[in-house]
């Protein structure tokens, strides 16, 4: 198991990895470094949403409980240079631009 896989299994059966972790990851990096990223979080939200009719709820909370770990992780990538959180966060960030390119709400932010 990646550290990647490690770090999403939280979710149970939602659907969240990676609509609602990027979410999750837009708005904490971008709380981290001082952009907004609200549109972009926004857009991974909606495609969330869409992928589990009926569970919004639970996926906002899902979002709202994975920011301040994002926060985190960008802070140990770029402030700290922790070379494991570094690797993990350059996957997601990878994963989330790869995954933009497949969605209809994403796709302007691929």
């Amino acid at each position: 198991m990646t550290q990647l896989a490690a770090f999403l299994i939280a979710a149970g059966e939602l659907v969240t990895y990676p609509a609602a972790q990027c979410s999750a990851l837009f708005l904490g990096y971008g709380a981290y470094i001082g952009t907004d990223e609200t549109d972009r979080a926004h857009a991974f939200r909606q495609t969330a949403h869409r992928l589990n009719p009926g569970r919004e709820g639970e996926i906002d909370a899902f979002i709202r409980d994975q920011i301040r770990p994002m926060i985190l992780l960008a802070e140990q990538y770029i402030y700290v240079g922790n070379r494991a959180n570094a690797r993990l966060f350059l996957e997601l960030m990878e994963a989330c631009g790869d995954y933009s390119a497949t969605q209809p709400e994403t796709r302007p932010f691929r």
